[in-house]
């Protein structure tokens, strides 16, 4: 079976938490973020397997993860029952950050010394 990044299906308003569901026997692609954006995973329903780096974890209701952007990842659901996940990225997380390296970024001075000899 052809696999995508995201075989999932979502459900209700898209913004920063969505709900999604994982079909029986499907996964997604391998696959990592920029480093500014973080990802948690609530499983609400049905149970499997995720994988990050290099760990394999069984996942079932109520597990929850923080996934480091920078890692390869995926979900994957090897059983004959739906997973039911809540998805949430840190879209504010990302303009925070990017608001604070602009703050902190080098500004030319404004003040000029003035030459006494013209």
């Amino acid at each position: 079976l052809a696999q995508g990044h995201w075989h999932h299906t979502y459900r209700g308003p898209s913004c920063e938490v969505h709900i999604a569901d994982l079909p029986p026997h499907k996964f997604s692609h391998p696959h990592n973020h920029t480093d500014i954006l973080d990802e948690i995973w609530y499983v609400h329903s049905g149970q499997g397997w995720h994988w990050m780096g290099k760990e394999y974890r069984p996942h079932y209701p109520g597990w929850a993860l923080w996934l480091d952007p920078t890692e390869l990842h995926s979900l994957m659901n090897p059983t004959e029952e739906n997973v039911e996940y809540i998805y949430a990225a840190s879209w504010a997380l990302v303009q925070d950050r990017a608001q604070d390296a602009e703050q902190k970024r080098p500004r030319p001075s404004r003040h000029w010394k003035k030459n006494s000899k013209r």
